[in-house]
């Protein structure tokens, strides 16, 4: 009998919305593609690639969301790059490999920001990290003008050496049918490519992106959304307990089973129900 009544509990309790929703999407290459342009010494060549990786997000509400975070972004080229900038007398040779700008700080969410009515948002200020190699070659009055600078007319160096930076903006849409998430992204970053003088030469990123992922499964008491309800979550429970009556504390709303803005003894029944280990 008791087995029974928790089961219609369960079944019959709606899923709360409350709670930031943990969004993993693929980056699709064949719809997401990315411009560079690279300036230095005052001349400019521009090179592209399609793009690989991923993005994750969060949602305030599945339903109908209202604002965005972003704990994670990936984006990997699948093209190594290349670039001569000539000048009237020598050139610039700039190659890069395995170049990937990533989000510095995965799983800390950057945000939230707001949702308008037409699903668009924009996000200001993001950090960025860059990840890969390049290396250049400077020939006649261009290794003089970057050896006035105190460089080698050639040198290679690994692109995270540049440390954390900032992108200009990204802008975005998001789309869900029924399961099904959809994020499109205008993504503008700015990177130095010279470490020691970032002044001298500049990689200007600007990227279409097209991510497609589904809505996790809503497993009852799993309040770390990793898909089951085991001893973490227990831990978790133990927190947001607030016996008959108390005050629902924010973010626990999972294991308020039967909606009475508490968290108690009968909700501890149901917990032990869900528990999966």
């Amino acid at each position: 009998m008791r087995a029974a009544c928790i089961a219609t509990l369960l079944l019959t309790a709606p899923v709360l919305a409350g709670g930031a929703t943990n969004i993993m999407l693929t980056i699709d290459p064949a719809q997401s593609t990315a411009d560079f342009v690279l300036c230095a010494v005052g001349n400019c060549d521009s090179d592209a690639s399609t793009i690989a990786g991923q993005v994750v997000i969060d949602l305030d509400d599945t339903a109908a969301p209202s604002s965005i975070s972003l704990r994670d972004y990936d984006f990997l080229l699948t093209e190594d790059l290349s670039f001569n900038i000539n000048f009237l007398i020598g050139a610039i040779d700039i190659s890069t490999t395995g170049l990937e700008l990533m989000y510095p700080s995965p799983g800390l969410a950057f945000g939230p920001t707001a949702i308008n009515g037409e699903n668009m948002f924009t996000f200001f200020d993001v950090p960025a990290a860059a990840n890969g190699n390049a290396a250049y070659t400077a020939t006649g009055l261009a290794c003089t003008l970057i050896e006035a600078n105190g460089l080698s007319c050639t040198d290679a160096f690994i692109l995270d050496e540049l440390g954390e930076q900032t992108a200009d903006s990204i802008v975005g849409i998001v789309a869900i049918d029924g399961n099904n998430v959809a994020v499109v992204l205008a993504a503008s970053i700015t990177l130095p490519i010279v470490p020691d003088d970032p002044d001298l030469a500049q990689l200007q990123f600007q990227g279409t992106i097209v991510a497609f992922g589904q809505l996790p499964v809503t497993v009852p008491g799993d309040f770390d959304d990793d898909g089951d309800a085991d001893l973490f979550d227990y831990n978790a429970y133990l927190d947001c307990e607030t016996g008959p009556g108390g005050a629902l504390v924010e973010g626990c709303e999972t294991f308020d089973f039967d909606q009475d803005n508490d968290v108690d003894v009968s909700d501890f029944a149901v917990f032990q129900f869900v528990f999966t280990g």
